[in-house]
This record gives structure tokens, C-alpha cells and sequence, in this order.
């Protein structure tokens, strides 16, 4: 059974849709919208 399952299905090694490296959206490195806005955390959602 652990055979079959590894055959079916190769998450490890998927070429269709590579999570690992996708340069279309990266989430590590997004300098559009930081996520920690430590200096000026006092009004970032009234600015808006």
C-alpha cells in the first residue's frame, strides 16, 4: 500500500505547480504590504 501511494501522486517532486519556487507571487519577500508595521503601528487602519 505505501508503494502505490507514493506512484499515484509525487508531491515531492511536482513540475506542474512548483510551491517551493514561485516567483509569481512571494509571500517571504512582499514589500508591498509588510506585515509588521512596527513604526507607526498607531494608525494603519484609520489612514486608510
Amino acid at each position: 500500500m505505501k508503494e502505490q501511494v507514493g506512484e499515484k501522486k509525487p508531491l515531492i517532486t511536482d513540475p506542474k505547480k512548483p510551491i517551493i519556487t514561485e516567483p509569481k507571487k512571494p509571500i517571504i519577500t512582499e514589500p508591498k504590504k509588510p506585515v509588521l508595521p512596527k513604526e507607526e503601528p498607531k494608525k494603519p487602519i484609520i489612514k486608510g
